[in-house]
């Protein structure tokens, strides 16, 4: 089961790797992306860029855009788990192989006090503040996200990531 629009992803990084602050706007129209992917990073910002594209998500009271590329996508997705976040609700940690991790690394350090945009099937459904840059493992949790839906989720994770 697919719920997108209510799927309000909050990047943490584990480790020494950092951590990332989402905010908690929802989507509130289609704003599709063209993607077949399951879960997307992309750079994001709160000023106008030529050739992004403006989300539904706000950081500060200001509109986020979204760059036309991912930095890092489910192909490059090499483990996903459900696991338990800090709340003790259900998440799924993600594992990204060395191409991902590397990425993921240097969206991060360039975008540090910026936000990223996590797009999940299609629709930019978060856009975390970056405050140091990520490693390969992150999780993906939600305040709606239930058990069985992040054991979808996982299991769509790891099938992209072999394809």
């Amino acid at each position: 089961m697919r719920r997108t629009r209510q799927f309000v992803t909050l990047l943490v990084g584990l480790g020494l790797a950092g951590v990332a602050v989402g905010c908690a706007s929802k989507s509130s129209s289609s704003h599709d992306v063209a993607s077949d992917s399951v879960l997307e990073i992309r750079a994001g910002d709160t000023v106008t860029v030529d050739g992004w594209s403006k989300t539904d998500q706000v950081v500060g009271g200001r509109p986020v855009w979204m760059s036309p590329e991912p930095a890092v996508d489910d192909s490059m997705v090499e483990d996903a788990r459900v696991t338990l976040d800090a709340a003790g609700r259900p998440a799924v940690l993600v594992t990204l192989d060395s191409e991902g991790a590397a990425r993921l690394q240097e969206l991060t350090t360039r975008r540090t006090s910026r936000p990223v945009v996590v797009v999940v099937d299609g629709e930019p459904v978060s856009a975390p503040i970056v405050l140091s840059p990520l490693g390969g493992s992150f999780m993906v949790t939600a305040a709606e996200l239930d058990e069985t839906e992040a054991k979808d989720f996982a299991a769509r994770l790891r099938d992209a990531g072999k394809e």
